[in-house]
């Protein structure tokens, strides 16, 4: 009987000669020797792969070698910073609550995969005293207090007046990120979540602390962003707000005082007193004085064309020496007058944006932001909307149509 070997060379060299064993059947040394052909086939392919396996395993510890060194390198920063800055980045990392759930039973959403499944499911829950411009509560309906009761309209709008302030503090320090996730650092969503939660702490009722208040924030950031991108393009394309301005213009007005004046006949008698001796009967004294008489029948006297004011006055005595004294007849002159007309405004002032009652994209965009700038004008709204990415107007024809569905 032949000897086995691994490579069966000496096994067919002989299995024609060979007649004994098995009962004599070569068949069956056949059927072992496939067997064999097939258990080394499988031998090298686990070879072949343990090999890769192996070379796995090399790029994963040359890999967990880079890291040790960024880790190094990140200690030696952290070594080199003042200790102002290391107690601050310490006490924002550990004033993140951490909250049980076993105290909190009534918490339905408590790790962000209670959130996920939810809304996988395609379910929104309107109810909690939330009006139909919820499209917030819609989006952030994981947000409940303490009782598990959701958030009423006055509370979400004051979470977000609130969260609105943070954004504005970061963007008059010159920090606020175009996206909120990709975007800002880690000390600056630290900030915002840590100032949101001291405020209003059920939103630190979850796992790790912080996840609802980063899905709040996330989902907030960019409204607010492209509502400040909106405000400054629609201030830049119509610049300054016209007013009314006070201009003075000339006019000539007749005075109607003059008109009269004019058609009026003076026929006064003077008779001087203490008249010098160089004066003659045609000279004016300085000093005349009236001596007048007025008659029972004298008196005013209209004339045919109804403007004619004639006076008759009678004297009692006429001298050589009485002058008559023909007044100058008044001319009629235009007087300049200045008056202040006000000049209407060149533009017409854009009514204050209300968004409408039936549920669209659009008017649900309104109402949010009619919310956050209750008295901004329709223009400034459509600038903003015409903002708007695709994900975004998404969004908002989603909710719409969920409104619509919910018969609110």
């Amino acid at each position: 009987m032949p000897k086995f070997n691994p490579t069966g060379d000496e096994f067919i060299s002989s299995e024609n000669t060979y007649d004994g064993g098995f009962h004599g059947s070569t068949t069956k040394y056949q059927g072992l020797l496939r067997l064999f052909k097939a258990v080394e086939h499988e031998r090298n392919f686990l070879r072949a792969e343990v090999g890769g396996y192996r070379d796995r395993i090399d790029g994963l510890e040359g890999g967990f070698k880079e890291l040790l060194k960024t880790c190094k390198t990140i200690l030696v920063k952290v070594d080199t910073q003042p200790e102002d800055a290391q107690a601050h980045s310490s006490a924002s990392v550990s004033e993140l609550p951490s909250h049980k759930r076993e105290a909190y039973p009534n918490v339905d959403y408590w790790f962000v995969a209670d959130w996920t499944d939810r809304e996988s499911k395609g379910t929104t829950n309107l109810t909690g005293g939330v009006n139909s411009e919820g499209a917030t509560a819609a989006k952030c309906g994981f947000l409940q207090t303490a009782d598990g009761e959701l958030l009423s309209a006055e509370e979400f709008k004051e979470l977000g007046k609130w969260a609105r302030a943070e954004f504005m503090e970061l963007e008059l320090a010159g920090n606020a990120p175009d996206k909120w996730l990709s975007g800002s650092t880690t000390q600056q969503r630290l900030k915002v979540y840590l100032a949101l939660i001291r405020r209003f702490p059920y939103l630190g009722l979850c796992h790790q602390g912080y996840w609802k208040a980063e899905k709040y924030v996330t989902n907030q950031y960019p409204l607010w962003r492209g509502s400040r991108k909106g405000n400054k393009r629609s201030a830049e394309q119509t610049g300054p707000t016209k007013r009314k301005k006070s201009k003075t213009i000339a006019m000539n007005i007749g005075n109607p005082l003059l008109e009269v004046l004019k058609h009026v006949d003076v026929d006064i008698d003077v008779q001087p007193h203490d008249t010098p001796d160089s004066l003659g009967a045609t000279e004016v004294p300085l000093a005349p004085t009236a001596s007048e008489e007025i008659s029972e029948n004298s008196g005013p006297t209209i004339g045919p064309g109804g403007d004619t004011f004639v006076s008759a006055l009678t004297t009692t005595s006429v001298s050589a020496s009485t002058v008559d004294i023909e007044p100058i007849e008044p001319q009629a002159t235009a007087m300049t007058v200045p008056i202040a007309i006000a000049a209407a405004s060149i533009g017409r002032k854009s009514r204050v944006f209300t968004p409408g009652g039936k549920h669209s994209a659009r008017n649900v965009c309104g109402r949010i932001w009619k919310e956050q700038y209750p008295r901004a004008t329709t223009a400034e709204f459509n600038e903003y909307f015409k903002t708007l990415s695709r994900t975004q107007l998404k969004e908002h024809e989603d909710e719409a149509k969920r409104l619509v569905a919910a018969g609110q």
